[in-house]
């Protein structure tokens, strides 16, 4: 058990250690886009900006000034979410149509909650998600392939529309 611990507190120490301070060392994702065929975006050429509770986002595409999404509306969201090693676990680009929820009612992860009240209408942004803004301790098994217990996320979100 502490090995597990002591083990996840090391990959998250060389994930900040090494990927978070590169982003200044290097030039700037482009802002026209990312092909969601190419997989996930390097994270290192990402400019990220960290919120109170430690989510990490970074801009790949601006969206409509002023147009963000109020605490209760239906929003419209294509994503594709990795692993930190890069595997792909979901994606609704994959079904060909982005899902539909209502925003900080607790129907998605509390990051995706977080990120989401903060992007525009159009916007397109990587967000790094640490544990205890997704699945926390418990993980979530039955996804392919399964997030183990305290793993930072990577998604590529996409606001559509809301409501």
């Amino acid at each position: 058990m502490r090995k597990r611990y002591l083990l996840t507190a090391l990959l998250l120490i060389a994930f900040l250690v090494t990927v978070i301070p590169a982003q200044a060392k290097l030039p700037k994702a482009p802002k026209a886009g990312w092909n969601v065929e190419e997989g996930m975006p390097d994270l290192g050429k990402l400019n990220f900006e960290e919120t109170p509770t430690g989510l990490l986002y970074a801009e790949l595409r601006g969206g409509e000034m002023m147009m963000q999404p109020p605490q209760g509306s239906k929003v419209t969201v294509h994503y594709s979410g990795y692993l930190l090693d890069g595997r792909k676990f979901d994606s609704s680009y994959d079904r060909g149509r982005p899902i539909e929820f209502t925003l900080g009612i607790g129907q998605v992860i509390a990051g995706w909650d977080e990120a989401l009240a903060r992007m525009e209408k159009g916007a397109k942004w990587v967000i790094a998600i640490p544990p205890e803004l997704g699945y926390g301790r418990r993980g979530q098994p039955r996804a392919n392939p399964p997030i183990k217990p305290n793993a930072w996320l990577v998604f590529v979100v996409e606001l559509v529309d809301f409501k």
